[in-house]
């Protein structure tokens, strides 16, 4: 099991952000046949850069000796849960513009942006920054939500993703 402390929860976080990240920028990819479509996933993979750095800026900011604290059992439960979906979407295939919409929705309507409140809630000092912060995270699953209602489902699951062969 690994270390239970701030730190380490903090560097599950960002290598979340970072897979997740590059999952959109793989999605992008994907469907570069349809521009509107990649053109979305490129703008989800900068929002993660941005949570990214987020992250690490909090994580820069937080004393050393808070930094060593143990995290309890219930933010301990929710990494936990994290781990486990972002290994299941890292391994699902995505054939369609439905699928890859379905992992997202479920990534990040996850405990994955609870988490991420939690870190700047309780991390950031700077009450200007929370409001920042969280207006981003706001913008972000409103882009999400946005676009699956551009599409019905019957037209995501006719935008395949681009023949790699």
């Amino acid at each position: 099991m690994p270390e239970r402390t701030i730190q380490a929860l903090f560097e599950l976080a960002i290598n979340w952000e970072t897979q997740a990240r590059d999952l959109y920028a793989n999605f992008a990819n994907l469907f570069n046949h349809e521009p509107k479509v990649s053109t979305f996933w490129i703008q989800l993979s900068k929002d993660e850069s941005g949570h990214i750095d987020v992250l690490k800026d909090i994580l820069k900011k937080t004393p050393t000796e808070k930094r060593l604290m143990e995290v309890g059992n219930e933010q301990w439960n929710s990494v936990t849960r994290v781990e486990g979906l972002i290994k299941e979407a890292s391994t699902r295939k995505v054939l369609t513009l439905d699928n890859a919409y379905e992992l997202a929705h479920q990534l990040e309507m996850s405990e994955l942006n609870t988490l991420f409140k939690i870190f700047v809630n309780d991390y950031l000092p700077d009450e200007e920054g929370h409001k920042f912060i969280l207006s981003d995270v706001k913008e972000h699953i409103e882009r999400i939500m946005k676009f699956g209602k551009e599409y019905t489902q019957s037209q995501k699951r006719r935008i395949n993703v681009r023949s790699i062969y």
